[in-house]
């Protein structure tokens, strides 16, 4: 359903642009009736042709659609999961000027897996989810009704062509010398060479001009056999006027455009106006091929075959022409007052019809405020804002599944897990939220585990950690804290508060004491971990926040969605909308690949606020976006970084040395590889001295917007190889993915 949901949507946006477009040539014909010409009138209909045919138009300021463009420019985006209502056009300077809009990424917990939790829900999100589903159902059934209409016109279309055929091959072929002699002449005066046949019949009661390839031309038999040849010249010359001005392609076009469009009345009402100034314009042509002198002559003709005919009930087909569809009173007023020379088109007209068609066969202005959606291998630029793409412009799909998952949006865990924990209302002074880690992911283990990771934003790190996971046994058996796998001595107590029992341990080893407490509640065992660092923090803090926790939809004190403004903080990426969400991060097109030929394969993807190459935990300004790659042969792993800070690049270049995690300095020299200065530094320690850590060896290169970093263990092969392919990399197209 996907591809016919994606053509109808799209079908439906043309029709809908088209009919608008058709609105306007109904004004701009209204109010020059008497001053354009028949020729013109048809003409003008081509350009709601073209807007229902051609979807992609380049866009231009002086588009007509940029009145539409305005007027929903200020549509209301809901953001599900912060259940804030904000306008495109508000973008807020303490986000960094990024507002993304993301839907489907931002689900609500609302699985109610465990049946001893209550059946605690965000009415809001219930509502939207149910809303979306019958959206999208609608969307499903609409397009199957407009797949099986056009099927049906189709069908009829074809099933009408070869009757038609059918009865055309057993029609008798004029050979009459006199009336073969007024067929030659009309072609002359009309300007045309080919051999076009005369055939006659009773299977049709009206003239008309058959086939676009080969043509011919029928004419009843019991018309033909009494009519005055004069009259004969002019319905001959009206005929071939069809097949001179291409009117058979131009009528076939029409009947393709009703298939597509065939649900929009207003679409039948122009492709039915465009045949009788078809008409009328075939008269125009003939008139002025003829001249003045003959117009009373060739009226009457028109006026007495309409005047003996009952075409008005004996219509054909779409395809083909007759003259059932004109207007008697409005082809006469045409026909009386035509004067010589108005079928031809003048200098001003060719301007005024430029003029028009740049206002109607153009497409609105793309909005370019700050979150205005845009396609996805594209950014829009203005100093530091970055345009903001919308993620369900693509299909989601999963780029890893690793069993340990860290997301820095509490709401994305709801596409994975399978529970719904509650969450602190309160932590303590000082900390902030970093990250919310789920364990135990794509296994059968039933322990799986939410770890939420609150750090302190100044001064020395500390660290907190709170942790979800069902209950697996009774809270006295907790006699082993699962966050260390070394010995520790470990020793419990319990306490109460306002009637809820908590056990309350610490662990010691020679390095730190960590003390845990330990609750369930509604199904789920919950766990407060305070580190060596924090573990000074008072009793009464921790109290605080046990007492707090609720449902994340009812979490209004603490914000559990990370801005890469805090230390260690990050955005990891799991599948497209994480992607398009980095992508929006970083403010440029990152260069992916998710193999290397050398057997490297990606491993993690993320967005970091720092680099490791100048590592200052006070400057956390940067945008990273780091890619591990990694050999599962040979256990190796590299990283691969790209920074958009040209200012960074230029100092270490001037420098000519970078720095590791203790901030010591690394020289750098330079070589040419693949046309680009590569700068590559001594092999080096990144953490400390430990004798079985490898050493490094980092290179950097620049891009246009951006420069890259490759740190490369010196106990991997080929490093020339692997920065060569690196190099060669194309820019992300999520489109692709």
């Amino acid at each position: 359903m996907g591809i016919i949901n994606r053509v109808f949507l799209g079908v439906l946006k043309s029709s809908l642009n088209a009919s608008i477009i058709a609105v306007l040539i109904m004004i701009i014909k209204g109010l020059l009736h008497k001053k354009i010409s028949p020729r013109i009138h048809h003409a003008l209909w081509f350009l709601v042709l073209i807007r229902l045919l051609i979807p992609f138009l380049p866009e231009s300021n002086l588009s007509v659609l940029n009145i539409l463009q305005q007027n929903t420019s200020n549509i209301m985006y809901y953001d599900h999961g912060n259940d804030v209502v904000s306008k495109i056009d508000t973008v807020k300077d303490d986000l960094n000027n990024i507002d993304i809009i993301n839907k489907d990424t931002n689900n609500s917990f609302d699985k109610e897996i465990n049946s001893k939790q209550p059946k605690k829900t965000n009415d809001n999100e219930l509502i939207l989810s149910e809303e979306n589903t019958i959206i999208s159902n609608k969307i499903n059934i609409l397009s199957l009704i407009w797949l099986s209409g056009f099927l049906f016109i189709v069908i009829f279309i074809l099933a009408s062509a070869i009757r038609t055929k059918n009865k055309v091959i057993r029609l008798a072929k004029v050979t009459d010398v006199e009336i073969l002699s007024i067929m030659d002449s009309c072609k002359k005066i009309i300007g045309i060479n080919k051999e076009i046949p005369l055939y006659t019949g009773n299977y049709f009661n009206s003239p008309c001009i058959l086939g676009i390839i080969n043509p011919c031309i029928y004419y009843p038999r019991n018309k033909l056999d009494n009519i005055n040849k004069n009259n004969l010249y002019h319905i001959l010359l009206h005929e071939l006027a069809h097949f001179k001005r291409k009117d058979l392609l131009y009528n076939l076009i029409c009947v393709l455009t009703l298939s597509l469009h065939w649900f929009n009345p207003l679409i039948w009402f122009v492709v039915k106006t465009m045949r009788v100034d078809r008409e009328l314009a075939c008269d125009a042509y003939v008139l002025n091929t003829i001249g003045e002198s003959e117009v009373t002559s060739y009226g009457m003709t028109i006026i007495n075959f309409l005047e003996n005919s009952s075409l008005n009930k004996n219509k054909h087909s779409l395809l083909y022409f007759n003259e059932t569809s004109c207007k008697l009173e409005r082809r006469i007023k045409m026909i009386k007052g035509f004067k010589k020379g108005s079928y031809k088109i003048s200098m001003l007209t060719i301007v005024i019809g430029i003029l028009i068609s740049s206002v109607t066969l153009t497409d609105a202005i793309t909005p370019t405020y700050n979150n205005s959606v845009k396609p996805i291998n594209s950014i829009e630029k203005n100093k530091d804002k970055v345009t903001i793409f919308d993620p369900n412009r693509i299909e989601n799909k999963d780029i890893l599944k690793p069993n340990r998952r860290a997301y820095g949006d509490i709401k994305k865990i709801s596409k994975v897990l399978n529970f719904k924990p509650k969450l602190p209302d309160y932590i303590p002074n000082g900390f902030i939220f970093k990250n919310v880690i789920l364990i135990n992911l794509n296994t059968n283990k039933p322990e799986m585990r939410v770890w939420l990771n609150y750090q302190t934003q100044t001064g020395p790190h500390s660290s907190m950690t709170f942790v979800a996971t069902p209950i697996t046994e009774p809270l006295e058996k907790f006699d082993t804290p699962f966050l260390h796998g070394y010995k520790v001595t470990f020793t419990k107590e319990e306490i109460s508060i306002d009637n809820m029992k908590i056990i309350k341990a610490k662990a010691k080893d020679s390095f730190m004491t960590d003390i845990y407490y330990v609750w369930q509640n509604d199904g789920l065992q919950y766990t407060i971990l305070r580190d060596g660092a924090s573990a000074s923090s008072q009793d009464d803090e921790i109290f605080k926040m046990i007492k707090s926790i609720k449902y994340p939809e009812d979490i209004k004190n603490v914000s559990y969605k990370n801005d890469l403004k805090g230390p260690r903080q990050s955005l990891e990426v799991y599948d497209t909308y994480d992607l398009v969400e980095a992508v929006n991060a970083i403010g440029f097109i990152p260069k992916l690949s998710y193999k290397l030929k050398e057997s490297y394969e990606i491993g993690e993807i993320s967005v970091l606020n720092r680099t490791r190459i100048l590592y200052n935990e006070k400057d956390l300004t940067k945008k990273v976006f780091l890619t591990v790659y990694g050999d599962e042969t040979s256990n190796n792993k590299f990283t691969f970084e790209q920074i958009k800070d040209k200012d960074l690049y230029k100092q270490i270049k001037n420098n000519n040395h970078i720095k590791n995690y203790y901030e010591k300095t690394i020289n750098i020299t330079s070589f040419k590889l693949e046309n680009k200065d590569v700068y590559k530094s001594e092999k080096y320690l990144e953490y400390h001295d430990a004798p079985d850590e490898p050493y490094i060896i980092t290179y950097l290169w620049e891009e246009d917007e951006y420069f890259c970093v490759v740190s490369l263990s010196e106990k991997i092969e080929n490093h020339g190889d692997i920065l060569k392919e690196l190099i060669n990399f194309k820019p992300l197209d999520i489109d692709s993915l």
